[in-house]
């Protein structure tokens, strides 16, 4: 779990945990855990962040959320595509997360949607958590079981927004060989 401090997210990760350790220099976690650890945390809030005020100027804001929370969520559970770097992630991420607002589906098309999602979710969750996780690789199949039944929510719900990020969220969990 190497950290590249080349990047800016990466650095402030770094200078946050090194002032974490030197004040609390008999923490059992060492400096790569915390950096990671201030990374994700660091990560998800610039997304989150940068996604809603973007939102502020399209004014979706509640569309945003909604958006990022459902992507969020599946992931939580699914694994997925990991980008390089954290910036890149938090700008894919947040621009995806506004664009997907403005299109509008007819329910026979978020029924499609849904159901290719399922299928994928079925097919490749969960992908590449094998080291993100402290879940024993016993109880994946339980975690695709609750992707799909999650997926298969949207069946209900019918949203536009939903079924777009996740499809999406389901897109980035197919390894390319």
């Amino acid at each position: 779990m190497r950290l590249r401090r080349s990047a800016p997210m990466e650095t402030l990760a770094y200078k946050i945990a090194a002032g974490l350790k030197s004040r609390a220099p008999g923490h059992p976690a060492s400096m790569e855990v915390l950096a990671f650890s201030m990374l994700a945390i660091i990560n998800t809030v610039s997304t989150i962040i940068l996604a809603l005020l973007i939102a502020l100027a399209t004014g979706m804001v509640a569309e945003t959320a909604a958006a990022l929370a459902s992507f969020a969520l599946l992931r939580a559970i699914s694994g997925g595509l990991h980008l390089k770097h954290g910036w890149a992630c938090a700008v894919a991420t947040s621009v995806t997360a506004n664009l997907i607002v403005f299109v509008h589906y007819p329910n026979v098309l978020i029924y499609g949607i849904t159901a290719v999602s399922a299928i994928l979710a079925f097919i490749f969750a969960p992908s590449r958590i094998e080291h993100q996780t402290r879940i024993p690789t016993r109880y994946f199949p339980y975690l695709k079981l609750a992707a799909v039944l999650l997926i298969s929510l949207n069946l209900f719900v019918l949203s536009s927004i939903i079924a777009s990020a996740w499809l999406i969220q389901c897109l980035l969990l197919i390894r390319r060989r």
